[in-house]
């Protein structure tokens, strides 16, 4: 048993760092945190080895729509554009373009591809809600964050039972494995418990597992899968990065994240979509004005269910006496003499004077 303990250790914790690393595409968001959850952008990322992390996906923006029309984001595009521009975009008539089929994360219409979900649950939501038939959204903002925090009370005391567990199992693998194998310890008895204590955590965390996916509202088949997966060792380590994952599918990206953050945060995010929103309503095709400004409504109305304005989020931020500018977006500041910010690319507005106004650059078209 010790043997088999110090061959299979290295393969158990070596999956279990790579475990960690997500890589998010364009409009991918992960609401991560082993405490209070922060929202994760495009690019590769690392949750860290703590037992505690939970993991969220949510896809915001994925297409605009008038009518028969949908708008995606051009797949050749790299990285995900600060404003969204009308070069970004790709036409696509639902009516002519063929059938909607998804792929694993891929969604097309015939042969043309419309977007690349964060997981499979979340393209097939995406999919039932562009089918010709799917209801319209009947939620209102305040009922969906109703909703969405309803489910986040109701798998609480989940969560907490699956973080002892997988801290528990962290114990044995990461702090008393190594140990048994390579130090003196070695040469005591240890390796028998620690594989039988390991084993019957797995059991349990698997358990809980399924019953915190049935809790969530998944199908018992969904359920008892996503609990079977967790008894692979590295999986069962940090088990609500796997099983959290696409839980909030049912509400848009927005409703979600002012769920799932701290308020702060939230509004942090909220007042940069709400600037993203009007900085592209003018620099894409005029019919897509109805789509960013329901979203920029939608926005509005959850930044006031959660306790705060357009106008508190969106107000200048503080900063030193040599400041005369900042970028709406990013919110960093600048001294006089620029016009644009350097990351974004979009004007800044001015931190001086009786109204905040956009500054215009002279690229600007």
């Amino acid at each position: 048993m010790d043997q088999l303990l110090a061959e299979l250790l290295p393969w158990a914790l070596g999956f279990y760092v790579l475990d960690g690393f997500v890589q998010l595409g364009r409009g991918h968001l992960l609401a991560a945190g082993s405490g209070a959850l922060r929202p994760l952008r495009t690019g590769p990322q690392w949750l860290g080895p703590s037992p505690l992390t939970e993991a969220v996906a949510v896809f915001d923006l994925p297409f605009l729509r008038h009518g028969p029309q949908l708008w995606a984001l051009d797949r050749k595009l790299r990285g995900e554009p600060a404003v969204i521009e009308a070069q970004d975009l790709q036409a696509v008539d639902l009516a002519t373009a063929g059938p909607l089929e998804r792929t694993h994360k891929t969604v097309a219409a015939g042969e043309t591809f419309l977007f690349s979900a964060p997981t499979p649950s979340i393209a097939a939501a995406l999919l039932a809600a562009l089918s010709p038939g799917a209801p319209a959204p009947g939620r209102s903002a305040r009922a969906g964050l109703r909703a969405a925090r309803a489910l986040r009370v109701r798998l609480r005391p989940y969560r907490i039972v699956l973080r002892v567990l997988a801290s528990l199992l962290a114990a044995l693998l990461l702090v008393a494995a190594p140990l048994a194998v390579w130090t003196p310890l070695s040469a005591h008895p240890l390796a028998g418990p620690i594989v039988r204590d390991s084993g019957l955590l797995l059991l349990a965390i698997a358990v809980a597992g399924g019953a915190y996916l049935r809790a969530g509202g998944e199908g018992w088949w969904r359920s008892i899968g996503g609990g079977l997966g967790l008894l692979l060792p590295w999986a069962a380590l940090h088990p609500l990065t796997h099983l959290s994952r696409s839980l909030y599918r049912r509400f848009d990206a927005p409703t979600a994240l002012a769920a799932l953050l701290p308020p702060r945060d939230f509004h942090a995010w909220a007042a940069r979509e709400l600037v993203r929103a009007r900085l592209s309503r003018d620099r894409t095709p005029p019919e897509l004005a109805p789509a960013w400004d329901e979203r920029e409504k939608l926005l509005a109305r959850l930044l006031a269910a959660t306790g705060a304005s357009a106008e508190q989020v969106l107000a200048p931020p503080s900063a030193d006496a040599d400041a005369a500018a900042y970028c709406p977006l990013c919110r960093t500041t600048y001294r006089d003499g620029f016009e644009a910010c350097a990351d974004c690319g979009v004007p800044l507005s001015a931190l001086r004077g009786v109204e905040t106004r956009v500054l215009r650059t002279s690229q600007e078209p």
